[in-house]
């Protein structure tokens, strides 16, 4: 039902399509977690003023703060959505008159230039679901899929092949030139010469910085491979995420601050 579900939109530097996105679902539960300049986040208030908008810090992507999100969110369901994506009337029909009874539904998402798409994990009860941090992740709960009816419309202008993600996980934390040199990889296996030039943002962004390549590096990649990165940066804390705000702002940093707090937390541990 309706009211058992609470919306999470996680966005950054565009509050008309976050506006828009949220004025298209229709509910009294949203919460919009936005990362942009003072001037950006005010704007966006204007525009939906009985709407929850809380800065959030900006990491370049927005997965390690899906759990301090859910420390937002008052309604026993998370629906977390995209601004660029739009529920099919069959989906909204199914939130509002659908009792929930399953702890995790996967949902099919449809690129809008074509029929193709992908299961996506994207309403679930809160707190069934531990979070490690990847970029587009996709838990492995057990989970219900809903009827084909039932999808997310993604109006999508670039190629963002699925596989892709996949990859992208292997190399977050990973140096320069091996994201580089593999980003690029795996444009021209799975899609061929003209993919590098519409590669993920995410991708682009993340070959732009300085990433873990030292001998102390190492070993933060390994511990982050065995509990996560939302673990060993207490990300499900949300007094640790209020302290990043407090010294960092809600600026986009990209993931080089991700970079930057798994250094500081690592030499913490070696002073202790």
């Amino acid at each position: 039902m309706e009211e058992e579900v609470t919306f999470v939109i996680f966005s950054m530097d565009s509050p008309d399509q976050t506006a828009e996105c949220a004025k298209a679902l229709k509910s009294r539960n949203i919460a919009i977690f936005y990362t942009s300049s003072d001037k950006d986040l005010e704007s966006l208030k204007r525009l939906l003023p009985d709407v929850q908008v809380i800065p959030a810090p900006g990491f370049g992507y927005p997965e390690p703060l899906r759990p301090w999100a859910e420390s937002f969110v008052n309604t026993p369901y998370v629906f977390i959505i995209d601004t660029d994506e739009r529920l099919s009337e069959g989906l909204a029909s199914f939130i509002r008159t659908s009792r929930l009874e399953n702890d995790v539904y996967k949902i099919f998402r449809v690129e809008s230039a074509s029929s193709s798409g992908t299961w996506q994990t994207r309403l679930y009860k809160k707190g069934s679901i531990e979070w490690k941090g990847l970029v587009h992740e996709q838990p492995a709960s057990k989970s219900k899929k809903l009827p084909k009816d039932c999808i997310i419309l993604h109006n999508d202008k670039s190629l963002k092949h699925p596989r892709t993600y996949n990859k992208l996980n292997s190399f977050m934390p990973q140096s320069t030139a091996e994201v580089i040199a593999r980003s690029f990889a795996v444009g021209l296996i799975l899609a061929g010469p003209k993919a590098v030039f519409y590669l993920p943002q995410t991708i682009r962004d993340v070959s732009r910085q300085k990433h873990l390549s030292t001998k102390e590096d190492k070993e933060i990649r390994k511990e982050i491979r065995k509990i996560g990165l939302v673990k060993y940066l207490g990300l499900d804390d949300p007094g640790v995420v209020s302290s990043i705000i407090s010294k960092y702002g809600t600026v986009t940093h990209g993931t080089e601050l991700l970079v930057k707090l798994m250094r500081e937390r690592h030499s913490r541990q070696q002073h202790n």
